[in-house]
């Protein structure tokens, strides 16, 4: 089997976009990246074949902090179409899995997918620090409309004591 290496970094300019790379398989270039929660390979367009026909891959992958885990899951497609679903080959799970192995041993690229996580982990960190001000927000408004409430009872219950009559009863 042919070394896997990265080919090519792929960038993005959002803060929190995953890092992913191009990896060589014995059905051609696929590209890698997610996290430890989580991880897909897909095949780069035009770049994957198997049987010589161009075919179309998405595969989620797992990794623990130690390292590449398994092939979780994976479709075949062909010509890169989805819904027309391709038999995977007898050893395609195998196969997959060993170059995605091979990969991840190289420390290099087992940093990509942990910076991903530190992403990952940082962007759950703003939304969770996001929903954490609003609910302060919210409950600040609650507890100012309880305030307003109690004031209002107040002053309607002083108005009533100032027109019932002595039994509390409506007057006929």
């Amino acid at each position: 089997m042919p070394k896997s290496l990265i080919l090519e970094e792929i960038e993005n300019t959002d803060t929190y976009a995953w890092e992913s790379a191009v990896l060589e398989t014995p059905y051609g270039q696929v590209e890698i990246g997610g996290c430890l929660r989580t991880s897909y390979v897909k095949n780069v367009e035009g770049r994957f074949a198997i049987d010589g026909k161009r075919t179309g891959l998405e595969a989620q992958v797992r990794f623990t902090e130690d390292g590449f885990a398994g092939v979780a899951a994976y479709n075949l497609t062909r010509n890169e179409r989805f819904g027309d679903f391709l038999p995977p080959p007898r050893d395609f799970k195998d196969t997959l899995g060993d170059a995605v192995r091979e990969w991840a041993d190289d420390p290099a690229n087992m940093a990509m997918i942990l910076r991903n996580e530190i992403k990952d982990r940082c962007q759950d960190i703003e939304v969770h620090r996001r929903n954490a001000d609003s609910l302060r927000q919210e409950l600040s408004d609650l507890e100012s409309g309880i305030v307003e409430d109690e004031e209002k009872v107040a002053r309607l219950e002083a108005l009533l004591e100032g027109m019932a009559p002595a039994s509390g009863r409506p007057r006929p």
